[in-house]
């Protein structure tokens, strides 16, 4: 990028190109907002480390409330398989049971056992989050909404998950305890081994694209289901199992949920643990359920690939698309559903205000002083709720406000005036990203639904059933799913046609399976309807689309 060019008026941007840079914001700021030049000014840099940070932060936000959320839905889902309700007393239908937990947490005592390493018992939890938080760094979220686009995407991202094997070790051996030390141990054998099939089964979307950048990976499939790497042939399919088994396994979800087997261990590596260190284990642990699931939907499932239409513009969007026209409508509904669960908040916490602020000056928050019973936590908590508030009604009616203004011409003006970039230019990227983040979006929630029943499914396996699925089973086949691809992309190069009806071909079964299990899953969730009671004039149960 040129320096000299940023004194002057930036060039309006592309309308079907990529969303600028990090740098290229920073930059647009200074000139625009601050009026100097990048090349030139002194506090460039600070600005830059300061964009940094705000991106890394939003990183962290966002695994921080996933984590909850993730927390709130299983218990909700968990409760419906199990013909229970759920947590459903603490804010709107129980939503914010999670932050009561989280917050109970923070106040419990943050124990060191005597004997115990007191650095390296310290710094597990740490180990655990921070390799949870990496592999964000190359997500792709969109064709533009990712941290760093490196060559070695895959392979930094399955690298730096590794990073959790050393705090769960840390945890079990810096506790001075044998069930945490088993449990350390059994984490390291665990995610050590099941590596190796992930990583030969991840070489089958490798050799497919022939790259090993995350979006290259999802650029070499297409949008429709046809189109995506699990339905290219047979051994992309078995690749897919294999990598999904592993993930579950990597990532200590049921059945391999042996490095915390409560019923063995008295819950393994953290037994130790308490308050906010015990926490943060299991938000890594749950954060990290968003890691495996998008990566599998990134390698096997078209990733953020828009659907219907020839691809135009290097894969990226459809040509019907990037059509003004139709941004501006995407953008309009895009909008529009980014108001609704902002005004859903604010309303809601609207009507329980009174009985939240009652709440906070009924509670007993240690170490209680009577004299004061603590007013200025209280007034911070208070002042907590009603800043959310505030903020859920004005981002809601906020972006209420925008999906009409952005048709009106002195929205456009006025847009151009502080950017220096027309409207619609800007409008269009990220219309067309915000797209592409929603359909990503979905289909990991739908890979994280699956993984959550199949935690209150499946019974937990024993841990020589575990390393021989791994050693005798799955890296044999991944070898074999490797091999099988580099064969049938040398066969499909010559007979293409072979290659199209075998994609239909798996495409069929698979929306047939996908159909069966949907209609499966709805008769069990609806089959305890009758069984649940009237109690307090209102039934508890919920229909299988009303979780919150």
């Amino acid at each position: 990028m040129n320096p000299d060019l940023l004194v002057q008026d930036p060039a309006p941007l592309d309308p079907a190109t990529r969303l600028p840079a990090l740098q290229e914001v920073a930059d647009r700021f200074i000139h625009h907002v601050l009026g100097v030049s990048s090349s030139s000014w002194a506090y460039t840099q600070l600005v830059y480390a300061l964009f940094m940070l705000a991106a890394s932060l939003v990183v962290f936000a966002f695994a921080l409330h996933f984590a909850g959320l993730f927390i709130f839905f299983e218990r909700r889902i968990a409760a419906r398989m199990q013909s229970r309700v759920g947590p459903n007393r603490v804010g709107p239908n129980g939503f914010i049971q999670w932050a009561a937990d989280g917050i109970k947490c923070l106040f419990k005592e943050d124990l060191v056992p005597q004997d115990a390493d007191p650095r390296l018992f310290r710094l597990a939890p740490y180990f655990v989050v921070a390799g949870m938080l990496m592999a964000f760094a190359a997500m792709p979220f969109s064709s533009a909404l990712i941290a760093t686009d490196i060559g070695i995407g895959i392979l930094f991202v399955l690298g730096v998950t590794s990073l959790v094997v050393i705090g769960l070790l840390m945890a079990g051996w810096g506790s001075n305890s044998r069930w945490a030390l088993l449990g350390g141990m059994r984490s390291v054998a665990q995610v050590v081994s099941y590596e190796i099939p992930a990583g030969i089964a991840a070489m089958t979307a490798v050799v497919m694209a022939g790259s090993l950048s995350m979006q290259d990976l999802i650029r070499a499939q297409g949008g429709a289901p046809w189109d995506w790497a699990v339905a290219a042939s047979p051994f992309t399919l078995g690749a897919f199992v294999i990598f999904f088994v592993a993930q579950l396994a990597e990532g200590n979800r049921t059945p391999f949920d042996l490095p915390e087997a409560e019923s063995e261990l008295v819950s393994g590596y953290n037994t130790e643990y308490s308050g906010m260190r015990f926490l943060m284990f299991f938000l890594a642990e749950f954060a990290n359920v968003w890691v495996l699931a998008a990566v599998v939907v990134a390698l096997f499932l078209g990733g953020w690939q828009i659907p219907f239409g020839e691809q135009a513009l290097d894969g990226t969007y459809p040509a019907w698309i990037v059509q003004d026209q139709m941004t501006g409508i995407i953008f309009a509904v895009l909008t529009v559903l980014g108001a609704i669960p902002f005004l859903w908040l604010a309303r809601a916490l609207t009507k329980a205000r009174a009985a939240a602020r009652a709440a906070i000056d009924r509670a007993a928050i240690p170490p209680r002083n009577e004299a004061t019973g603590h007013p200025v936590f209280r007034g911070v908590l208070k002042l907590s709720l009603d800043g959310t508030i505030a903020f859920s009604w004005l981002a809601g009616l906020g972006l209420a406000v925008l999906t009409v203004l952005q048709f009106t011409a002195p929205f456009d003006a006025q847009v151009q005036e502080i950017t220096g970039v027309a409207w619609p230019a800007i409008r269009q990227p990220m219309a067309l990203n915000g797209l592409q983040l929603g359909i990503f979006t979905t289909k990991t929630l739908a890979v994280v639904f699956v993984i959550i029943q199949l935690r209150w499914t499946l019974p937990r396996v024993r841990v020589d059933q575990m390393m021989a699925l791994c050693w005798k089973y799955l890296v044999p086949l991944s070898l074999v799913c490797m091999i099988g691809t580099v064969a049938w992309e040398l066969v499909v190069y010559s007979f293409s046609l072979l290659g199209l009806i075998m994609r239909l071909f798996m495409t069929v079964v698979a929306a047939f399976v996908v159909f069966r299990y949907v209609v499966k899953t709805r008769r069990n969730y609806l089959a305890d309807k009758e069984n649940f009671e009237v109690w307090r004039d209102e039934t508890p149960w919920y229909p299988p689309w009303k979780l919150v």
